[in-house]
């Protein structure tokens, strides 16, 4: 059944250099308050609002960045296809961090990596990140000088675990996967007519709804002590949305997002409406958000029609301010 299984790595590895500006003549100073005894001395960059940005007022510095990246993928034998098929364990799995030549201490950064785990056809996508220190914490969490692997034995500490999951389909994708295939010819009584045009219409109604829900959790290590930590479960959100068009007609169309629930809160979701009108040659559009108090009003010519005029009428107000 497994017919092998492949690893691409492939490393990176950059080197930047940042000079010392904070003694050159870009730095002045001047006194704001001469008084005996409260005298303040305020220091600033003579390119603070130059065109181009200020000068860097950091130290000198000479870093080593580097990535690592790796794809592993697998081929087994279908048998119901009677083929050799390739699936993807990780894709693009990546670790990166930096090593600082010019610091007296902690030279080495943390290091990242995370990755993207799909679904159902990518109907829903796992992400996560993890961050991994080589150094250990103090009793109030910050990085002290003490390598983790001549402490416990281990060459990293996870400080941080972050899951995030999005689930987004349409009606019609459900469909497909289960094996419902349908179409606008088939759906429609012969003949056409009202019954007809009322069935297309639900149709169209049924292929542009969306659901959505996405959801993010982390795990963090809160250090309490010298290689200690304690464990702290944070869920950021979650949330459910449902969004789609309503084509009312062949002249209106109503278009819904982002209308649901936020569980975390415990609140409905703003609902974010679109509503469209054929004008022909022109096309008039409301996009409004009533929780905010933001519209957009717009009159355009359609694409195709009048190119040539360049006149989009628009009014607009956003959270409530003219």
């Amino acid at each position: 059944w497994l017919r092998g299984i492949r690893h691409k790595f492939t490393p990176s590895v950059s080197t930047g250099f940042g000079p010392d500006y904070s003694r050159s003549r870009f730095f002045q100073q001047y006194i704001r308050t001469p008084r005996p005894g409260k005298r303040d001395t305020l220091r600033y960059s003579i390119w603070e609002e130059a065109q181009y940005g200020s000068v860097s007022s950091n130290p000198r510095e000479m870093r080593l960045s580097y990535s690592l990246s790796n794809v592993i993928e697998f081929k087994y034998f279908n048998a119901r296809r009677d083929t050799v098929m390739k699936r993807r364990l990780f894709d693009n799995l990546v670790f990166s961090g930096d090593y600082n030549f010019t610091r007296d201490t902690l030279k080495w950064s943390t290091i990242g990596t995370g990755g993207v785990f799909r679904f159902f056809k990518g109907l829903t996508n796992l992400s996560w990140g993890v961050v991994l220190d080589p150094y250990i914490a103090d009793a109030r969490g910050n990085r002290i000088n003490r390598f983790a692997v001549d402490h416990s034995g281990r060459l990293f500490r996870m400080t941080t675990f972050q899951l995030s999951m999005n689930t987004n389909f349409t009606i019609r994708q459900v469909l497909d996967q289960f094996g419902k295939k349908f179409s606008k010819s088939t759906d429609a009584k012969p003949g056409g007519g009202k019954d007809s045009n009322k069935d297309d219409r639900l149709l169209s109604w049924v292929e542009s709804m969306s659901i959505g829900h996405n959801m993010g959790m982390s795990r963090q290590l809160i250090p309490t002590g010298y290689g200690t930590a304690r464990d702290t479960f944070l869920i950021s959100h979650n949330d459910l949305s449902f969004s789609g068009s309503i084509p009312l007609n062949s002249k209106w169309n109503i278009g819904i997002g982002r209308v649901g629930y936020d569980f975390k809160n415990k609140t409905m979701t703003f609902p974010d409406l679109n509503i469209t009108r054929d004008l022909h040659c022109w096309q008039l559009s409301l996009n409004w958000q009533p929780t905010y108090g933001t519209y957009i009003f717009s009159l355009n010519v359609k694409p195709g029609s009048l190119d040539f005029l360049k006149v989009p009428y628009r009014k607009n107000n956003f959270d409530a301010r003219l």
